[in-house]
């Protein structure tokens, strides 16, 4: 009995490291439901969210200048999909804007959708992509994607290696 309890726990904890598309995290009920394609103004208007500031998150300048360097010349999108309910969308999506920021990423570079309960928002740009949880970012070049960063997080290194990666 004491196996069957530590299994079920840690299959808990497993699942809970992040929002799977099409469950709630936090009660709805707190927060707006944004679904859409929205600015990162929008969002952060109208989320609900705490905090909108990553004030713990300190991207490293070196890596942001590589970023840069890597993405220099091409014709790049970030789409990003994401949900006001979720706890790890409400630490993360402000950390990776703070990468944005820094990188001076231009705000027609990034598509920032919200998906609502269902994992669904009206455009159905959601449709074109298989999105494992929330968030996640597709990068794109030439409107083709080449590379998803999710879970964990590292959004910095992950857009380095996706991009070092591609030919």
């Amino acid at each position: 009995m004491r196996v069957l309890l530590y299994s079920f726990l840690l299959i808990l904890a497993i699942c809970s490291f992040s929002c799977s598309t099409g469950k709630a995290v936090n009660n709805t009920s707190k927060q707006n439901v944004i679904a859409g394609e929205v600015s990162w103004e929008y969002w952060k208007a109208n989320a609900g969210w705490k905090l909108y500031e990553a004030f713990d998150y300190f991207p490293n300048d070196k890596d942001i200048e590589k970023l840069q360097e890597l993405l220099a010349n091409k014709n790049y999108t970030f789409v990003i999909f994401a949900t006001t309910f979720c706890d790890d969308c409400e630490h993360n999506i402000p950390r990776l804007y703070k990468v944005f920021e820094k990188a001076k990423i231009p705000d027609n570079r990034i598509r920032l959708f919200g998906l609502d309960e269902s994992s669904k928002e009206p455009s159905g740009e959601y449709a074109k992509y298989d999105i494992p949880s929330t968030p996640v970012v597709y990068l794109k070049i030439d409107d083709a994607v080449i590379g998803e960063a999710s879970y964990p997080y590292q959004w910095l290194e992950n857009f380095i290696e996706i991009l070092e990666n591609y030919k």
